[in-house]
């Protein structure tokens, strides 16, 4: 399955308070087991961190999640 996914997935699925965190965390799982094809534009991982950084006041926390979702295939 291929699916275009946005940041406010990944937003809801990193961040265990978010009211669509439980709908939006399964999809991260198969994304991360390739399940699911995600494709998205390179400004999704961008707004990504930076919404993660304002939510957690986390420099340490954003530039990890960073981390982890810049190696996911393109």
């Amino acid at each position: 399955m291929r699916l275009v996914i946005d940041s406010n997935i990944f937003v809801s699925g990193l961040d265990p308070k978010d009211v669509f965190h439980e709908e939006c965390y399964p999809i991260l799982e198969k994304m991360l087991s390739f399940d699911i094809e995600a494709l998205c534009p390179s400004l999704v991982l961008v707004e990504t961190i930076c919404v993660l950084r304002r939510r957690t006041n986390s420099e340490q926390v954003a530039l990890a999640i960073y981390e982890n979702l810049s190696r996911l295939p393109q």
